[in-house]
This record gives structure tokens, C-alpha cells and sequence, in this order.
């Protein structure tokens, strides 16, 4: 079976809470979540989580810590705020106030060991368009 994303979320603004989780995985098993989005600049920011699945074969970021990675608790949204940039950029941010109205683009993809079984990319609002 193929690893299927879902996405769950009130909006699509950034500041919003969202709900990640990945079933059709083997039970009991170590996974690794990528996070990657480029920046206004054209730095590549990046994060991740090494988990483990269920005994459903599901990881679930609402319940499920990271047994590794770039956080270290459980949270929804740990694998955006703990993005950090590919290098050592002065002009590193990750959102720039002059394109606020375009989404920002981020991708997630799912590995075992170094196989990529999955990839989604997840577009948020910086701002409300209203």
C-alpha cells in the first residue's frame, strides 16, 4: 500500500492549527518527515522528524513526538517553526513582509531509510486576502 497524507485545518493561514498524520504505513516502524520551502531570498529551509508508526501503521503529529529530529515534543506544527535555513544567509527569513499575499509552498515528504514513498506540498496564506 502507498503512504496517503492527510491534511486537517480550520483555514489556510499560516497562524492557523493543522493537523498532519500518514497511515498506510507498517506497524510499529521508524519513518522520517521532511519539511522543505524556499524563502523570499531563494534559501531553502529545511526540518524533520524521525517517528515512529502505530500499531495501526499511522504516525499522527497531534500524538506522536519526534523519536528525533529538529523538535522534540509533541506539536502539530513543530515541523514549520523548527525550520531552519540550508546555509548562513544574512537575508535568511522565512517569510519577507513584501510578499505577503503570495502562499508560502511547503513540502513534506515521507522516507524509510533513504526510499522517498511519499511527497505533499501544503500551501498557506501569509494573511487573510480580505
Amino acid at each position: 500500500m502507498t503512504p496517503v497524507f492527510h491534511i486537517t485545518r480550520n483555514s489556510s493561514l499560516i497562524d492557523e492549527l493543522i493537523g498532519i498524520s500518514i497511515d498506510n504505513l507498517t506497524s510499529d516502524c521508524n519513518y522520517t518527515l521532511r519539511a522543505s520551502q524556499q524563502d523570499d531570498n531563494g534559501v531553502v529551509w529545511n526540518s524533520y522528524g524521525e517517528f515512529e508508526s502505530d500499531e495501526h501503521g499511522v504516525i499522527d503529529l497531534c500524538k506522536r513526538k519526534p523519536l528525533s529530529g529538529s523538535y522534540d515534543e509533541i506539536d502539530p506544527t513543530g515541523i514549520f517553526w523548527s525550520m531552519v535555513p540550508d546555509c548562513e544567509k544574512e537575508d535568511a527569513k522565512p517569510f519577507n513582509a513584501n510578499s505577503k499575499l503570495h502562499p508560502i509552498e511547503t513540502v513534506l515528504t515521507l522516507l524509510k531509510d533513504t526510499e522517498v514513498l511519499v511527497s505533499k506540498t501544503i500551501s498557506r496564506l501569509r494573511v487573510d486576502p480580505d
